[in-house]
């Protein structure tokens, strides 16, 4: 539980370290929390306990967005961010993960500076939403990795992105 507690701490660090001297937009992107098995599975009581932890980190810093997929994950993962901020959520179909990830890449790059935005993925399109937002060398992620809280910031429509990765702990 102690480690939970530095995420928002962390959080803020990342914010300050990303953010640089100018107003930035910043993109909170991370995977859905631990699913279920099954057809559009829901979360687990570990991915749920998550999930509530992910909302902590928008205490400070009020969210302006919530981007989703079409999947009862993604939804559920976002929940009690959206809940608490009061924002309802965007959701983004992802048949076409391709497609997905560059309407929402041009999307997100439209975002007015100083916006606190959150963004609830997959496995195979963090890594590609990343990449199309200008990170160089955009990690892979496996279907066991839950825990990544990607920060990203960028200044303007065309600005170079800052990334900074936290590792969230897993669910005791």
């Amino acid at each position: 539980m102690r480690n939970a507690r530095r995420l928002p701490a962390a959080f803020a660090l990342a914010l300050t370290l990303t953010a640089g001297p100018a107003v930035a937009t910043t993109l909170v992107l991370v995977r859905h929390a631990e699913k279920a098995t099954g057809d559009d599975p829901p979360l687990t009581p570990a991915g749920a306990v998550r999930a509530e932890r992910l909302a902590t980190l928008f205490e400070a810093s009020p969210l302006a967005a919530i981007y989703i997929t079409d999947t009862r994950r993604s939804a559920e993962t976002a929940a009690p961010a959206a809940r608490r901020s009061g924002v309802v959520p965007q959701v983004r179909s992802r048949r076409d993960a391709a497609e997905h990830v560059r309407t929402l890449a041009a999307e997100l790059r439209k975002r007015a500076d100083a916006d606190v935005v959150l963004a609830v993925e997959h496995s195979d399109t963090v890594p590609l939403l990343l990449g199309a937002l200008g990170v160089a060398s955009p990690p892979v992620l496996t279907d066991a990795d839950y825990g990544d809280v990607f920060v990203v910031t960028w200044s303007g429509a065309t600005g170079v992105p800052a990334v900074f990765r936290l590792a969230q702990p897993a669910a005791r």
